[in-house]
């Protein structure tokens, strides 16, 4: 019996030690994987380091990322269309019926894009729910189908 649990031990740990040697690399050393998202000043990497490709994707990493075009939409020659998307998405809509800002939305449940999208999605901590608080990062909307509406006290 001693034999035989011996011989079940002995051939887990051969098994084990020939699993660990069989997954090494053929081209030296494992390399270390670090956070380091690499040298802002170089743009030398391969396209598929950017989270966006190499033309959807900006270096700036600060406070105004989000307010600044990519390579792709500098190439096209549509960094004034950017603009002026950008100066639309922080202006509220009203009830005009011509104009820049007529209408009210997509689905009118609050009065602008930086309502249901605050900080270019970044959100501050909310300790309430309140739909009209500016950098609410939480989106609450009920739709009523027998008013085939949005229910305005909850959604803002």
């Amino acid at each position: 019996m001693k034999n035989k649990e011996f011989a079940t031990a002995l051939l887990s740990v051969v098994c084990c030690l020939l699993t660990i040697t069989s997954c090494s690399d053929d081209e030296g050393p494992a390399k270390l994987i670090t956070w380091d998202i690499g040298d802002p000043n170089t743009a030398e990497y391969d396209e598929d380091y950017y989270a966006g490709g190499l033309l959807g994707t900006t270096n700036d990493n600060t406070a105004t990322a989000f307010k600044q075009p990519t390579k792709s939409v500098e190439n096209e020659g549509m960094v004034t269309a950017f603009n002026e998307g950008e100066y639309l998405f922080e202006k509220d809509y009203n009830t005009n019926t011509e104009g820049a800002f007529s209408g009210l939305g997509p689905v009118y449940v609050r009065r602008g894009c930086l309502y249901c999208h605050p900080g270019y999605g970044h959100g501050a901590r909310q300790t309430e729910y309140k739909a009209d608080n500016h950098r609410n990062g939480y989106l609450l909307v009920i739709y009523d189908k027998t008013t085939n509406a949005y229910i305005r006290s909850v959604a803002g």
